[in-house]
């Protein structure tokens, strides 16, 4: 069960970066041009257990000897233990899709998944 959680999650986050990562703005200290990847939330890391899809970078940051929110679009394990959450911040909305296992998109839409070496 917990090897099935975790395809799901690691493929809920590869979507949702590659997804929001395509709409990164530029910031007023350097121009970001994100165009998709991977990224890792750590449950216990105040500031990489939350996920930034405008510039591709974790949702917290140190300020004034404080964790605090910098950008946050989607969360792990802050809110409910082991589980992720989105709409982080104030106002807004947020829903997760379960898309299915490689397995099933693959016969859903008839494609070969390919693994690229990094």
């Amino acid at each position: 069960m917990k090897h099935y959680f975790r395809n799901y999650a690691i493929a809920l986050v590869v979507i949702l970066s590659a997804i929001g990562c395509a709409f990164a703005q530029n910031t007023l200290q350097t121009e970001v041009k994100v165009v998709g990847g991977i990224t890792t939330l750590y449950a216990i890391d105040p500031l990489a257990r939350t996920f930034c899809f405008g510039d591709g970078r974790e949702g917290g940051a140190f300020e004034q000897n404080e964790a605090r929110n910098r950008c946050s679009d989607i969360d792990f394990n802050s809110y409910y233990e082991g589980n992720f959450t989105v709409g982080v911040e104030g106002g807004r909305i947020g829903t997760i899709l379960d898309l299915g296992n490689s397995a099933e998109l693959q016969k859903r839409y008839g494609y070969e998944a390919r693994l690229y070496p990094f």
